[in-house]
């Protein structure tokens, strides 16, 4: 997981760098008049850009010049870390000055992409990694200039805000906490299965100290600065590389046997990854029942503009041409979980439409009920219960899933969330099988309507 991260944060400064460095590019011009279009020729001259990532402010110089080509510009970001970098894949796309780049991580390329606005001697805008695994804010400033004057004060006023205190959390402060955890973090290079880290709490004369077991490179952790708001556990600590420290936050909340939150850059702007988890007993006892069907706890997670939606479950295998057709031959009102172990999870941070009928922001248990020869999605206010434990009178909806048969069939229950026009999909796959419903945020279904 935070391996993810370090190579992340490798990425991330090697991505800061090059990033910033596209950021460079997409930097250096001067405002084109009001109705004009921009040029290519307005990002000519040297730039001094600032880019944040992990609430530390990063520096680079930019030089925009003729490629060697002899056709067009290229920008050479300039940094310590990386040495010179070139970029000269600039295009204008109206008032906007777009620059890609590739950048190497491990075996793997992800692009990134910059889009630029400069206003005057200055300029703002934002690169975006990896189709989005990562967005980092920018700022620049023409070399010489007074806006360069001001951007480096306001760097300093950053470094100060960042410099604070450590924050020490009591033993009594962190009860609830106090066990082993094992977490899996999704987002970053390994994969949609993400990568397990074991998560320890325990007390140290009085105060109460966390110990991340991550793999090589990184090591053990061992985190003295936490905090507690409410029932979210925050950890902070620091990922280095050469001279630069990547400052990250983890955010924990418990949920029964479950840890539901993320690890994201401290200062925000930056990456975020997606973290679940299970009590240490909890994860060794899934672990031992996979043998039987039961592999692993999985989560399905779609961003609606600023608000996420997010599916919890575990996944039963289909072990067998037999097994696989259960679905199909399951009676007429057949109450399904919809998963295994717990019952699954629908979280979602904003009031959303399904059909005619709005589901209030909140925790929810997902059921699925057979009927006839598809299913009815049943939507439950009890959402911390275990699969056995299906009750009816908590329904809130139902809404029939739109059926089809897969061309394969699914070896493993799958659930998604998918964009869709406005909207978006729930859409669970398992045996020969596939259903979709569709909802949509509340007020865009509401101004539609």
């Amino acid at each position: 997981m935070l391996t993810e991260l370090k190579r992340n944060a490798s990425a991330g400064l090697a991505m800061v760098m090059g990033l910033t460095l596209i950021c460079a590019s997409a930097i250096a011009q001067e405002a084109a008049p009001a109705g004009e279009p921009a040029t290519l020729e307005e990002l000519r001259g040297d730039w001094f850009v600032m880019l944040v990532l992990g609430g530390a402010p990063q520096e680079a110089n930019l030089t925009v010049t003729d490629a060697e080509s002899g056709e067009g510009l290229a920008v050479m970001f300039k940094t310590a870390q990386l040495g010179d970098i070139v970029i000269d894949d600039i295009e204008v796309d109206g008032d906007k000055h777009v620059l890609t780049y590739m950048m190497s991580m491990g075996d793997n390329e992800m692009d990134v992409q910059i889009e630029i606005d400069v206003d005057g001697d200055g300029f703002t805008g934002e690169a975006v990694v990896g189709g989005g695994m990562m967005t980092l804010p920018l700022e620049g400033a023409r070399s010489g200039s007074a806006a360069e004057t001001a951007l480096h004060a306001k760097i300093e006023e950053l470094r100060a805000a960042a410099d604070k205190p450590e924050r020490r959390l009591t033993a009594s402060e962190g009860v609830g906490f106090n066990e082993e955890w094992v977490l899996t973090v999704k987002g970053g290079p390994g994969g949609p299965e993400g990568q397990q880290v074991d998560l320890a709490f325990e007390e140290v004369d009085g105060f109460f100290v966390a110990y991340l077991d991550m793999p090589a490179p990184i090591g053990p952790q061992t985190i003295t600065d936490l905090e507690r708001e409410g029932e979210t556990m925050i950890l902070r600590f620091d990922l280095a590389f050469g001279d630069q420290v990547i400052d990250l936050e983890m955010r924990l909340e418990r949920d029964g046997r479950e840890l539901i939150g993320n690890v994201q850059s401290a200062g925000g702007g930056g990456f975020s990854m997606e973290v679940t988890g299970l009590d240490k007993r909890t994860a060794e006892g899934l672990a031992e029942a996979g043998a039987s069907g039961v592999i692993r706890r999985s989560t399905a997670r779609l961003a609606l503009g600023e608000k996420r939606v997010r599916v919890f479950y575990g996944k039963p295998a289909v072990d067998s041409p037999e097994s696989a057709a259960m679905l199909d031959s399951l009676a007429d009102g057949t109450i399904w979980s919809m998963g295994a172990d717990q019952a699954t999870k629908f979280k979602t941070d904003a009031d959303l439409k399904f059909g005619n009928h709005v589901l209030k922001a909140g925790w929810y248990g997902l059921w699925a009920r057979r009927s006839g020869d598809g299913w009815v999605l049943l939507i439950n206010e009890k959402a911390d219960v275990w699969s056995t434990m299906y009750q009816s009178d908590s329904d809130l909806l139902e809404i029939p899933f739109e059926m089809s048969a897969l061309e394969e069939p699914a070896r493993f229950l799958q659930i998604d969330l998918e964009s869709e026009g406005d909207g978006a999909i729930l859409r669970f796959a398992w045996g020969s099988e596939e259903g979709r419903v569709k909802f949509s945020l509340a007020d865009v279904a509401a101004d539609e309507g």
